[in-house]
């Protein structure tokens, strides 16, 4: 999700960067814990999905889980909070994190 909202062949400022990680990590702390999908309809309904991969260090074919589609529902709701919240453009923002700058040297 990363390389999506950051992909590497663009340049981008500081302040994108870290917004930009922020989205990022939203998403993957708000599916990291999906379920294993499982088969709706046929012979084998409930019965959790799989698919077949290459490995390439072991050279056998190996099952993988298939996981359930992303849930983007918190994104609703974290637009509601900013919509709803209380927002003067003529008054400064401070956005400032506790954080070491790992990229740059100080």
């Amino acid at each position: 999700m990363y390389l999506k909202c950051l992909p590497k062949r663009t340049h981008f400022g500081y302040d994108l960067m870290v917004h930009a990680s922020i989205l990022a990590a939203l998403d993957h702390n708000n599916n990291v814990n999906k379920e294993q999908a499982v088969y709706q309809d046929g012979e084998s309904v409930d019965e959790p999905k799989f698919k077949i991969a290459w490995s390439k260090v072991h050279k056998t074919f190996r099952a993988k889980p298939v996981m359930t589609e992303k849930d983007y529902s918190y994104m609703t709701a974290m637009m509601e909070d900013v919509l709803s919240s209380d927002y003067d453009p003529n008054q400064a923002v401070d956005i400032s994190f506790n954080q070491r700058h790992i990229m740059a040297p100080q």
